[in-house]
C-alpha cells in the first residue's frame, strides 16, 4: 500500500508502507482490501511494526503427535499431546507453549519490520537453541524473525467474516460461484 513518498520529514522514508504475501492458491478482493486498509491499517508515522493475517498455532492440528506405532504423526487434527515440550523462540528467549504466527495464505507487514526481518534472516537459524528458530514454512518462519524485533509489534488478527480473499482456491466450479456471489454482494 503506498505512502505517498513516505514520512514527510524523513527524506529516507519508503514509497511503501505495507507489503503483503498472498499464497498461489488465494483469491484476493482489492474492493474488500481497499475497506480493510482504510478502516485498520494506519497510515505514516503510525504505521510501525504491524503484523497482519489469520492467526494460527503451530502446535494445534499439526504435528505434535504420535502414530499407532509410536513414530511421529503429521496428520493429527487436535491439541499437541500435554506431554511434549512446545518450545518456540520469542524476543530472544525460549518459551514453552507458545507458538502463534500468521498464515502462509495472507499476511501483511508494515515496511520497518520488513527491513528488520531482512536483518534478521542470517541469524534465523543460531538466534536461538539448536537449529534456531526456522522451520521452512513462511508464515512461521516471518513471524518467528518479527517476534525478534526489539520495537513492539502491533498484531492485526483477521477474522473469517473480516477476510477480504478466498482461501482455498481450487480450480472447481463451487469455489468459482462462491467468488462470484461474494464479489456480486
Amino acid at each position: 500500500m503506498g505512502g505517498g513518498g513516505g514520512d514527510d520529514d524523513d527524506m529516507d522514508s519508503p514509497l511503501l508502507e505495507y507489503c503483503m504475501k498472498v499464497g498461489p492458491n488465494t483469491l484476493f478482493s482489492l474492493d474488500r482490501f481497499l475497506q480493510f486498509a482504510l478502516e485498520e491499517l494506519h497510515p505514516a508515522p503510525f504505521h510501525r511494526g504491524v503484523m497482519a493475517g489469520v492467526l494460527r498455532d503451530k502446535g494445534y492440528g499439526t504435528g505434535m503427535s504420535t502414530s499407532e506405532d509410536g513414530e511421529p504423526s503429521t496428520k493429527s487434527k487436535g491439541p499437541p499431546r500435554r506431554d511434549q515440550a512446545r518450545l518456540e523462540s520469542y524476543w530472544g528467549k525460549e518459551f514453552d507453549g507458545v507458538h502463534l504466527y500468521m498464515s502462509g495464505q495472507l499476511y501483511l507487514l508494515s515496511y520497518d519490520l520488513i527491513a528488520f526481518i531482512l536483518t534478521e534472516v542470517p541469524l534465523s537459524r543460531e538466534r536461538v537453541g539448536p537449529g534456531g528458530y526456522v522451520i521452512g514454512h513462511d508464515g512461521h518462519d516471518i513471524a518467528s524473525m518479527a517476534f525478534q524485533s526489539p520495537t513492539p509489534l502491533r498484531f492485526i488478527t483477521i477474522s473469517k467474516s473480516q477476510q477480504f480473499w478466498i482461501y482455498p482456491m481450487r480450480n472447481n466450479e463451487d469455489d468459482w460461484e462462491r467468488m462470484v456471489v461474494n464479489e456480486i454482494q
